[in-house]
């Protein structure tokens, strides 16, 4: 199956990195793969690329969602305990060097919660607290249907 000019998105977890795109016909899941933590971060943003040019030779946008603490204004992976090396690491701009399209960078607590809120789980009145599991411990809140990001980390909670 081949992709052309379809939205991406890259989770990348502490032990896990699942990779698909959004198209005309839906989700494809494209690949789940180790994430091999402690390596060079950007070797193993190029292999994310080449999966990606594998079957999509324009790209339209690329979501990231990473464990950690994210500067999402500035592209930047603050602190994460199970991805060493990764720390100020500008990804944002490396992947959108590596495809050519927009890149977006996020939490992954927080990229859950907006798509369960998006698919009516967690209702958009009243206030939810949203914690997840997997390799660390991450946590979201979510006001009204919108993460509440708070000053620097404040909404975030987890990667302790």
């Amino acid at each position: 199956m081949t992709s052309r000019g379809s939205n991406w998105g890259i989770d990348i977890g502490g032990t896990t990195t699942v990779i698909g795109y959004i198209d005309s016909s839906g989700y494809t899941c494209l690949d789940t793969i180790g994430t091999e933590a402690g390596t060079d971060p950007k070797a193993h943003l190029e292999r994310k690329r080449d999966l990606i040019r594998g079957v999509d030779d324009s790209p339209v946008s690329l979501g990231i969602g990473i464990a950690g603490f994210v500067r999402r204004d500035l592209g930047l992976l603050v602190f994460s305990p199970n991805l060493p090396g990764w720390e100020t690491m500008d990804i944002r701009g490396e992947m959108a060097d590596l495809l050519g399209c927009p890149v977006f960078l996020e939490n992954d607590s927080n990229v859950f919660a907006i798509r369960e809120v998006s698919r009516g789980i967690i209702p958009r009145d009243g206030i939810w607290l949203l914690v997840t599991l997997g390799t660390g411990i991450g946590g979201t809140i979510v006001s009204e249907g919108r993460i509440l990001h708070g000053r620097d980390f404040a909404g975030e909670f987890g990667h302790m």
